[in-house]
């Protein structure tokens, strides 16, 4: 098996429903709904934006997938909803066919 084999087989292992991707359904730039099979993970806790009082925090999380499931090319800054939660891009790693989106909302 090559090297290029391998890191197909490894990347449909890791995206298999069965053992860490699920489907999920995502939205960018106005496209029709498109069903992407990854993995959607918190980065880390949910920060209050101001104060706890206010209500207002910040999730940030990231979003693993093929890139070639995606309705479209992600670009930061564009908004993306992801089974109906809406986030920003804000960083986007590309390796092998993969990517990783860095993913903010604010949520209350």
């Amino acid at each position: 098996m090559t090297f290029k084999e391998q890191l197909a087989a490894d990347i449909s292992t890791f995206l298999n429903p069965d053992e860490f991707g699920e489907e999920y359904s995502v939205e960018m730039g106005g496209s029709e709904a498109a069903a992407v099979v990854g993995v959607l993970e918190d980065e880390e806790e949910t920060q209050p934006t101001l104060s706890p009082a206010d209500g207002v925090y910040l999730a940030l999380k990231r979003f693993h997938c093929r890139l070639s499931d995606l309705p479209m090319a992600p670009k930061i800054g564009r908004e993306i909803s992801v089974n109906g939660d809406r986030y920003q891009v804000l960083d986007i790693g590309r390796s092998a066919g993969m990517c990783v989106l860095r993913l903010e909302a604010y949520q209350s």
